[in-house]
């Protein structure tokens, strides 16, 4: 099963892609491709603004990552 989704803009970390494309990712939010909305078929969900997949909560990971080991998980 997967995710569609597209929006104003999908920046996919290099450009901007041409309008009226779609991303496509599995339910655990893998990417799979990116393809014009011709080709995607139906069940697409529109996001107003831009999409730039593939972005970590880096902050997060990087401040705290001096701590890994140190903190006992839940």
């Amino acid at each position: 099963m997967y995710r569609k989704f597209t929006a104003q803009h999908i920046f996919n970390g290099y450009h901007i892609l041409p309008p009226q494309s779609v991303l496509i990712t599995t339910v655990e939010g893998i990417i799979k491709d990116i393809v014009h909305i011709n080709d995607a078929g139906d069940g697409i969900g529109f996001f107003d603004g831009l999409l730039t997949p593939g972005f970590i909560n880096a902050h997060c990971h990087i401040e705290l990552s001096y701590l890994k080991g140190k903190i006992a998980t839940g």
